[in-house]
């Protein structure tokens, strides 16, 4: 969808298309973005283009549940940072697998403890 932070998003997906990088998302992540294709404020798709667009990230096999020790972690991020489960969730992901959350939200990232925030790479970043 073409908006603000969309080139910057179009160059990671390009990037992990030629193998470049790897993503890994909670199981979440199909769900939030469903809901904001579903919801987008200028671009109305109908039912099979939101099913076709599910279906293709769910493809991308990036996603993963989320264990009890990802859970205990989710929960203890959300109340040290105080932020809410559902950013927590990618946050914990990234901490325990030893990569780097990568978000538009630079809200959330300037909010963050400065130990976190390094773990936290703004998507401007791939301007």
């Amino acid at each position: 969808m073409p908006e603000e932070g969309s080139e910057p998003a179009r160059r990671l997906k390009r990037r992990y298309e030629a193998g470049e990088i790897d993503f890994l998302s909670p199981r979440l992540m199909v769900f939030e973005v469903a809901n904001a294709l579903r919801y987008h404020p200028k671009i109305k798709l109908s039912v099979s283009d939101l099913v076709v667009a599910v279906l293709s990230l769910k493809d991308m096999s990036i996603t993963v549940d989320i264990s009890e020790e990802g859970w205990n972690k989710t929960f203890e991020l959300s109340f040290h940072e105080n932020v809410s489960a559902y950013d927590s969730a990618y946050l914990a992901l990234a901490v325990q697998s030893g990569v780097m959350f990568v978000t538009a939200d630079e809200r959330l990232r300037s909010g963050l403890s400065d130990d976190l925030k390094k773990k936290v790479l703004p998507l401007s970043t791939f301007v």
